[in-house]
C-alpha cells in the first residue's frame, strides 16, 4: 500500500491524500481526521484561518479527498516566513491519523 501526498505551492494549503483501493467511507474519515486535527492545531489569532479548514470530497470516486484552508495566506503559518517561525497545522494532522485502523475498519465494511 502506498499513501501520497502532494504538497501544491501554487495553491495555498491544498494537500492531496491518495491511498489507493480503500471503500469511499474510509477515505472521508481519514480526510475528516486531518481536518479535524489541523483545525485545532491550526495557529489563531482571528479564527479566520481555522474556519476555512474544510474538507472536499468532490474526487472520492477518484480515491482523492481534499484537506483544504481557502484562507489566503493558509501556507505561511505551515511553512514560516523570515519574520515568522511556522506553526505547523496540516502536515502534523496528517502524520496523526491512524491509516491502519481506518483500513481496517474501511476493508471490514466491504461486502
Amino acid at each position: 500500500m502506498t499513501v501520497k501526498v502532494k504538497i501544491d505551492n501554487k495553491k495555498l494549503g491544498l494537500w492531496i491524500v491518495q491511498i489507493p483501493k480503500i471503500n469511499r467511507n474510509g477515505l472521508i474519515r481519514g480526510g475528516a481526521s486531518i481536518v479535524s486535527t489541523a483545525m485545532r492545531r491550526a495557529p489563531v489569532d482571528t479564527g479566520y484561518l481555522r474556519s476555512r479548514i474544510k474538507l472536499d470530497t468532490s474526487e472520492v470516486d477518484k480515491e482523492i479527498v481534499w484537506a483544504r484552508s481557502s484562507a489566503e495566506y493558509a501556507l505561511w503559518p505551515e511553512i514560516g516566513t523570515s519574520k515568522m517561525a511556522a506553526q505547523p497545522y496540516m502536515l502534523p494532522a496528517l502524520e496523526q491519523v491512524n491509516w491502519a485502523a481506518i483500513l481496517k475498519s474501511s476493508y471490514s465494511e466491504l461486502p
